[in-house]
């Protein structure tokens, strides 16, 4: 065997099969989770571990560890990936399909909260969420293997319609309070008139008294004051009316369907606990201590 190692032949090994394509023909060939010991060089920083492998292609898979989805490449070159083993497990492979309609925001949640999901949601007004430190604005999501996904509304629309909503309402009740005063002034100002039109017309007043109450009159005419008329705002009573139906119709609600998967956390303890396989890595550190141990895994 001494030969062997002296040729390299454990190095060439594990260099053929401690590939992202093996993976692939592993994660084939099983209705169960396949395992992936992995090491990669990401920006100067080692990421080692055990995953589970999601999806793979020939030259890409998709693992999950640590709470988190993340996929190697074999054309990435800002990545370096030093290895990549499977191993058999006996965690299964569980998934629900769903198709719904008008549902809450708190329900779609709880389907997704520690979930992989995949599916297309659709929203009855925009929503918010974050990828990748990317905050998108939207009604229409499409997911591909997210895990833990979150959506927000956004509360702020709905903050400032209510706003402008009540600052309308408001410059058209002081529309309406304007006409009010007019109308009592201009009430008041007639009122004077007939009042001293009245009084003239009686016979028995002295010359003057009859002097004066010309005198008011003319100084009264003399002031015209126009009959006011109340014309709303059109263009603000539409707006107005636009707000209101928009904000009645505020239910938000989705729509759509969602494949999901129960994944289990690898890095967890009490997951390897009941997964004694996860704990039965396959780091290989030296040729000495791999060849045998990742022969009788793949058995």
């Amino acid at each position: 065997m001494q030969p062997l190692f002296q040729n390299g032949f454990w190095t060439a090994y594990n260099r053929s099969f401690g590939t992202i394509k093996h993976v692939h023909r592993e994660n084939n060939n099983t209705d169960k989770y396949t395992l992936c010991d992995y090491s990669f060089i990401d920006n100067n920083i080692i990421h080692e571990g055990t995953a589970l492998v999601i999806e793979s292609q020939q030259n890409e898979i998709t693992l999950f560890d640590k709470g988190h989805i993340f996929v190697l490449n074999a054309d990435d070159h800002q990545i370096k990936v030093n290895y990549t083993r499977p191993r058999h497990s006996n965690i299964p492979k569980e998934y629900t399909y769903i198709q719904f309609y008008g549902l809450t925001l708190d329900s779609l949640q709880r389907l997704m909260n520690n979930n992989l999901v995949t599916g297309l949601i659709q929203s009855s007004y925009n929503v918010e969420y974050i990828e990748k430190l990317i905050k998108y604005n939207t009604n229409f999501i499409n997911l591909k293997n997210k895990y833990n996904f979150h959506i927000n509304a956004m509360a702020d629309t709905l903050t400032s319609k209510n706003k402008e909503l009540t600052e309308l309402l408001a410059l058209q009740q002081e529309e309406q309070r304007k006409y009010r005063r007019e109308r009592e002034a201009y009430n008041s100002y007639m009122n004077d008139i007939q009042q001293r039109e009245n009084a003239l017309a009686k016979t028995e007043l002295s010359n003057y008294e009859r002097n004066k109450l010309q005198n008011e009159l003319i100084r009264l005419r003399q002031r015209p004051k126009e009959k006011p008329t109340f014309e709303p705002s059109i263009r603000t009573q539409v707006r107005i009316d636009e707000l209101r139906k928009s904000l009645d119709n505020r239910n938000l609600e989705f729509s759509g369907y969602l494949t999901i998967y129960k994944v289990v956390d690898p890095s967890l303890p009490e997951v390897r606990e009941q997964y004694r396989e996860i704990s039965e890595s396959l780091l290989v550190s030296s040729e000495n201590s791999d060849q045998s141990v990742y022969n009788n895994s793949l058995k």
